[in-house]
């Protein structure tokens, strides 16, 4: 059994395509990971996302690189891991979601494809967020720090669900 999920944030300047995504949805942030288990930096570890560069859905074994990533550690509580190998297993070499990144967040339509997925919104869906293709890179940090600072302020009073 998983101790947590951590996410990763790729923050280095990277390519074209982190500088498109960091300019249209104001963000940070370009690229995000998911870790399922409590991951530091330093650590290779394998990763979940949709990436652009690796032409969409993908498990990638990285290196996280101080330079190149901020890392958020959730605990067990917020990861579902059955519905996490289970979403894996479904999503595995769906195309990258370029029209829902445009629609969603370059013009702000709420328009996305049921069938694709861009990085935030694949990380979203992992630990189950209401209209994960609503989150940016950026924004979805917000919200597992957010929920991670939360929980770490009041964790003798929360009661995770099935936790």
């Amino acid at each position: 059994m998983s101790d947590g999920i951590t996410f990763a944030f790729y923050k280095a300047k990277g390519g074209w395509q982190n500088a498109v995504v960091r300019l249209g949805t104001q963000s940070r942030y370009s690229h995000c990971e998911a870790i399922f288990v409590h991951a530091e930096i330093g650590d290779t570890v394998m990763c979940h996302s949709s990436s652009s560069m690796d032409g969409g859905a993908r498990s990638k074994v990285i290196t996280l690189r101080d330079d190149f990533w901020d890392l958020v550690h959730l605990p067990r509580c917020f990861f579902d891991e059955a519905h996490a190998h289970a979403f894996l297993e479904r999503t595995k070499g769906t195309y990258y979601d370029y029209p829902g990144i445009l629609l969603s967040h370059i013009f702000s339509l709420n328009r996305h494809s049921e069938t694709r997925w861009f990085c935030s919104e694949f990380c979203a869906e992992l630990i189950k967020v209401p209209n994960p293709h609503t989150y940016s890179p950026q924004a979805f940090y917000d919200l597992v720090c957010y929920l991670r600072d939360r929980f770490e302020r009041h964790d003798a009073h929360i009661k995770c669900q099935g936790g």
